[in-house]
């Protein structure tokens, strides 16, 4: 462990307190009650830690790549969950979804960003298949070379982001790989 990172989390939950403790008072002299969150590049948090929307530190569980080889599908998440990313093959494409809340009608770019590599892929909102939530998803010609090299090139873990929400670090594997070329046979 960093001998300044036990110091820095500290700070940082300190200012988080602080800040969570200034809103109420705005808020009570007429002021923003929601204040602009904390960026995530200026806290240093453990682990599976990471900031929720209004700047609060929150504790992921730990998640992890299966390849689920009947299914042409590699999810990253939680044991036994639906995931936080699936890519799979449907009808001839390769079908990336990033299970985090999607406002129905909405569009955004999914960026894949790792130390050697990175692209990026339009989404739109699509209905879950169970329930009336919405989901990002979007689909890549089982040809392209893009994101396959992003998962195959990297060297350490890739950044999955659409500008909307928190991202998503996921560590390398074979699993994405093997679902993208299951795709292409």
């Amino acid at each position: 462990m960093h001998p300044r990172l036990p110091t820095r989390i500290a700070a940082s939950l300190a200012a988080l307190t602080l800040a969570s403790c200034g809103s109420s008072q705005e808020a009570e002299e007429g002021g923003d009650p929601n204040p602009a969150p904390v960026p995530e590049s200026d806290v240093t948090l453990p682990g599976n830690t990471t900031l929720g929307p209004q700047g609060e530190a929150t504790q992921l569980p730990a998640a992890e790549w299966v390849y689920k080889e009947d299914q042409q599908m590699a999810v990253f998440g939680p044991p036994n969950s639906e995931g936080l990313l699936t890519v799979h093959c449907r009808d001839g494409e390769i079908v990336v979804t990033r299970h985090s809340p999607a406002e129905e009608g909405g569009t955004a770019m999914l960026n894949f960003s790792g130390d050697a590599h990175t692209a990026s892929l339009a989404v739109r909102a699509e209905p879950m298949e169970l329930g009336p939530e919405f989901v990002w998803q979007g689909t890549v010609s089982r040809q392209s070379d893009d994101l396959r090299q992003v998962f195959e090139d990297n060297l350490e873990a890739v950044t999955v982001s659409a500008g909307l929400g928190d991202p998503l670090r996921v560590p390398l594997s074979d699993a994405p790989v093997k679902a993208i070329d299951a795709c292409r046979r």
